[in-house]
């Protein structure tokens, strides 16, 4: 089945560009496109951001902005081509495998989006489904990252109408779980964000590539926390969720077939930093 690999690129940064793209060539990836990325010194950024909205999150920064409309581009054309969509933000770094793996996930009917990266914080996911070696596993919780993905057109239609309006971090968006949408993580995962490697790995990687552009503008300003009550209504849904991660419900997962832990990378791509390191990018 037939299927598009989107580069989401600034017109800046053609060192990435050319890094992607010898990566997915080595990852035999097919109908490699380059998809500009929205820049936040754009105006207007936005019509569909909405802070103060009780989302959740009561402010995002410009460069927050620009990275999830960046990715709605991707999604529009999806929708337009009626075509699974490949999308891979340019400080990824593929395994080999990955083209592979994709030709055979697209045979299966069961999915919308497919995460195919990985970061250093522990995930909880559910509900395995095994074709050869690779598993996937239905998102329990959000997940880091948001650097490489597969999503199908209707996934991709779901996802458009659900973020016409929004405040919200692009990774938490895209793995937030929802009755709507059919969102899997791969395992192993076949990529990860570059600023994600250990730090023994790190010299080996271009510098553009190391370093999130996220995490590269220290001058902008962080965005509001939210009134008090506001504050404490996030709080109240932490500790739900600490709640759910308790021992007992860790045990009953795990017996279960369920996963709980760090996602495994393939054995091509370099180690991961660690989760307390991870902690410290801040987004």
């Amino acid at each position: 089945m037939s299927y598009r690999t989107l580069i989401i690129n600034l017109d800046k940064d053609r060192d990435r560009l050319a890094f992607m793209i010898d990566q997915c060539t080595k990852a035999r990836l097919t109908n490699l496109e380059r998809l500009a990325a929205t820049d936040k010194s754009q105006h207007p950024l936005s019509s569909g951001y909405r802070p103060h909205s009780w989302g959740p999150y009561w402010e995002m920064t410009p460069t927050e902005v620009a990275v999830f409309e960046s990715h709605r581009r991707a999604w529009k054309e999806a929708v337009r081509s009626q075509t699974s969509v490949v999308v891979l933000e340019d400080d990824a770094l593929l395994s080999q495998n990955l083209g592979a793996h994709i030709e055979r996930v697209l045979t299966l009917s069961s999915w919308q989006l497919i995460k195919l990266d990985a970061a250093p914080p522990p995930v909880r996911l559910e509900t395995r489904e095994t074709i050869g070696d690779i598993h996937l596993f239905k998102l329990k919780g959000v997940i880091a990252s948001a650097a490489a993905y597969i999503i199908t057109p209707s996934g991709a239609e779901i996802l458009l109408e659900k973020s016409k309006y929004y405040c919200d971090h692009l990774d938490d968006f895209l793995t937030r779980p929802s009755s709507a949408l059919i969102a899997k993580q791969m395992l192993p995962a076949m990529a990860m964000q570059g600023m994600f490697v250990s730090p023994s790995y790190r010299g080996k990687l271009p510098v553009s590539i190391a370093k999130s552009l996220r995490t590269q503008s220290p001058s902008e300003k962080r965005g509001a926390r939210g009134p008090l009550l506001y504050r404490l209504l996030k709080e109240l849904r932490r500790f739900g969720r600490r709640c759910d991660q308790s021992l007992s419900n860790t045990t009953k997962m795990r017996k279960s077939g369920d996963f709980v832990g760090i996602v495994p990378l393939a054995d091509d791509l370099p180690p991961l930093c660690s989760a307390t390191k991870a902690k410290s990018f801040a987004k």
